[in-house]
């Protein structure tokens, strides 16, 4: 959003507190997982908790507040996130004059007490913010900022982006990617999107309520991002954020074979939600190919032993696919983590 946000003329300055957070709970030896309970709102803070909570947004939300921005826009990132977003609106809503716009999935969360209202709908109502976007942002913030209304624009009436191949990509360079060596002391990762949706229609799956059409960028796109931020910014170690890497066979083929081919020399690797196939529709040498192309971690739904079970799920294919692709991984170095499901 920073990028779009300066194609229009603004400045734009980034701050993640969720990196913030954990680095003042390490400076004041505080576990910051125990605040997870409090974050799900499944406990109540406890008193030393809720002072130590007090203190940080205090520092932020004035912080923020004394840069004078004419916008202040919070990204919800899950309904996670809602707890302590209300306690940061709550905070900086009378330090600033600055208007106030809530964007992310968590918006759209709806309350536990009133399902009438989602969770933009109620910070809007208590003053707390000035507006709020529901859905895919890219063109409905441009829209705001133009001064423009819309579907997803204080209300929940968004429509899905049709062409996600032109959209500005993320710019990690408005963040201190050092602060986040907790994760790897040596390499820095950010993450890519490379579709949005999923071709299959998993039964226990919310994907497709969210974005029933499936949408993707083509392989030499996705390929361009990753080449563009490791000559930037030195960028070794992609997370791709898709529901599924390989979601189009043809486009995963296409960026894999481009990454293979560009002179990295073993420095970067990326990992992602993956789908087995039926061993037939399996390209040769396709895994080769992937492992050529960095590939370190796939995440694969294999759900349960049973052939049975996992065709009532939707997905079609067998422990025989399994068993031909996890020996194809295995021999061409390539991780896989199995998820499954204890009961269905």
């Amino acid at each position: 959003m920073g990028r779009i946000c300066r194609q229009l003329g603004h400045t734009v300055t980034a701050y993640d507190l969720n990196i913030k957070l954990f680095r003042y709970c390490q400076k004041h030896n505080q576990d910051y997982h125990a605040f997870d309970t409090v974050f799900d709102r499944a406990a109540d803070p406890t008193p030393e908790q809720l002072i130590f909570l007090d203190n940080f947004v205090n520092h932020w939300s004035q912080q923020i507040a004394d840069q004078c921005y004419d916008f202040v826009m919070i990204s919800v990132f899950g309904i996670s996130a809602t707890w302590f977003a209300e306690k940061f609106l709550s905070h900086i809503r009378n330090l600033t004059t600055a208007k106030i716009l809530l964007g992310g999935m968590g918006v759209g969360t709806v309350s536990l007490v009133d399902d009438n209202l989602n969770f933009g709908q109620r910070m809007r109502e208590a003053g707390l913010i000035d507006d709020f976007i529901v859905g895919e942002a890219e063109l409905n913030l441009v829209k705001y900022l133009q001064g423009q209304t819309g579907p997803g624009i204080n209300n929940s009436l968004y429509h899905q982006i049709d062409d996600i191949e032109n959209l500005p990509t993320p710019d990690y360079s408005v963040y201190n990617l050092n602060e986040y060596d907790y994760l790897l002391p040596d390499r820095k990762e950010i993450y890519i999107t490379g579709s949005r949706g999923c071709v299959r229609k998993c039964t226990y799956c919310d994907i497709e309520k969210y974005w029933p059409k499936y949408r993707y960028r083509s392989g030499q796109s996705i390929a361009n991002e990753i080449i563009d931020n490791y000559e930037r910014l030195g960028i070794t170690r992609f997370y791709f954020t898709d529901s599924l890497v390989n979601g189009s066979l043809k486009v995963f083929s296409d960026f894999c074979s481009k990454l293979a081919t560009y002179n990295f020399k073993d420095k970067i690797n990326w990992s992602g939600q993956f789908i087995f196939r039926t061993q037939r529709s399996v390209p040769k040498d396709h895994f080769a190919m992937i492992a050529a192309a960095g590939a370190e971690t796939l995440y694969v739904g294999l759900e349960t032993g049973s052939d049975r079970v996992r065709h009532a799920m939707g997905k079609n294919f067998d422990n025989d696919d399994i068993e031909f692709q996890l020996d194809q991984c295995s021999r061409n170095k390539i991780s896989v983590l199995p998820l499954m499901f204890t009961g269905y």
